[in-house]
């Protein structure tokens, strides 16, 4: 634990395994509830998280995998890391999330579907932690 509260504080990306209901994964368990670590049994995200960078929603690409939304505190890891789908943002989609953005300013929509049954609306300028589509280890290499 000591480990992992020294990574959040250093802003690190951090991962943790699965909770098993054993007393040595309790660590695991209080971490992943806090959104302070990324749940990831897939070693390929362990792979992928030297290449992580800040980028603004309104510059993620498609296949960027995102992995938490960057504030003025630690990132809030998501639980389920998830690849982008970048489309333009269409307040009367009807999808029930996107009527609901109020932020002034350019919107972008990351995923539209997944991991959800609704679009991702982002403030253009909100930061997430991503791994660049092309840094991915679980996609080929571009010649």
């Amino acid at each position: 634990m000591h480990a992992a509260e020294t990574a959040v504080d250093l802003h690190r990306p951090l991962l943790a395994a699965p909770a098993t209901g054993d007393a040595r994964s309790s660590g695991n368990a209080r971490l992943l509830d806090a959104h302070l670590a990324l749940n990831s049994p897939d070693p390929l995200l362990a792979l992928a998280l030297p290449h992580a960078r800040v980028a603004r929603a309104g510059d993620v690409a498609d296949g960027d995998l995102l992995l938490a939304a960057v504030g003025d505190q630690s990132p809030d890891y998501f639980s389920t890391p998830y690849t982008a789908r970048p489309e333009p943002f269409n307040p009367s989609c009807g999808c029930g999330v996107c009527c609901l953005v109020t932020a002034p300013g350019e919107v972008v929509v990351l995923s539209n579907g997944d991991p959800w049954d609704s679009c991702d609306p982002w403030p253009a300028d909100d930061h997430l932690l991503i791994v660049p589509a092309k840094q991915r280890p679980d996609r080929p290499v571009e010649k």
